[in-house]
């Protein structure tokens, strides 16, 4: 019998982790108790547990607390019939194989005053949602915020860097409208690449909102990104 596709990239260490799970039977353990239970070093376990988070086989479920995703329970229950159906002598060794890049979902969101007043600077807020329990990284995403408003003050583009991690994040700018009966806000989100140092168009939103005499309540407007998870871009895995 083959070792599963799912697990045949997976460094040996992160095979040890998913084997103790499995021999555990507990949904969530804590990063000590991987450690010991897998007979891990802490820089092995450090590597093998970026590298199954990348890979969607594992979750964060609290303070260093970790808990297998639907995908992790399947692996393991692949890797419990390989072992079953293998004896040991036979088994095959993990091979490195080229890492497969992760994509999560963040939602970002852009509230102003609707309508917005004349001549009067308005705060512009610009944020992301919380992760969802299936898009959690392990290290922030470093994306650029780029605001350009249309019959407003500032006329230039402003922007701003932004650490995109699993909570709620956001970040304000101001603007001015002119003397139109309408402003044009123009949102772009940029995704630094971690090992090119470049920034990668990921996307945005544009809303048009009615200039008045006295600013409105606040509305939000929100879109559904998709970003690289460069977690595992920053560590040798």
């Amino acid at each position: 019998m083959e070792l599963p596709v799912s697990i045949r990239a997976l460094p040996p260490e992160a095979i040890e982790i998913l084997r103790y799970y499995g021999a555990n039977g507990a949904a969530s353990v804590h990063a000590d108790d991987i450690t010991v239970g897998a007979g891990l070093s802490d820089r092995g376990f450090g590597k093998a547990i970026r590298r199954l988070v990348t890979r969607n086989l594992m979750a964060m479920d609290g303070d260093q607390v970790y808990r297998l995703t639907d995908n992790g329970k399947q692996a393991v229950a692949e890797l419990l019939e390989y072992d079953l159906m293998t004896p040991p002598d036979e088994r095959e060794e993990s091979a490195p194989h080229e890492i497969e890049a992760r994509f999560v979902k963040r939602r970002v969101v852009l509230a102003a005053p609707n309508p917005l007043a004349a001549t009067v600077p308005a705060k512009v807020i610009v944020g992301f949602e919380a992760a969802d329990d299936e898009d959690i990284v392990m290290l922030p995403l470093h994306v650029s915020l780029q605001l350009t408003a249309l019959h407003a003050d500032p006329e230039a583009e402003q922007a701003s860097s932004l650490s995109v991690e699993n909570r709620p994040v956001q970040h304000h700018f101001e603007v001015t409208p002119g003397g139109y009966t309408q402003v044009r806000l123009l949102l772009r989100v940029l995704q630094n690449d971690v090992n090119e140092g470049e920034e990668d168009a990921s996307s945005g939103l544009y809303i048009d909102l009615p200039v008045a005499e006295t600013a409105g309540a606040y509305s939000a407007y929100s879109t559904d990104l998709m970003l690289k998870d460069t977690s595992g871009d920053s560590f040798d895995l």
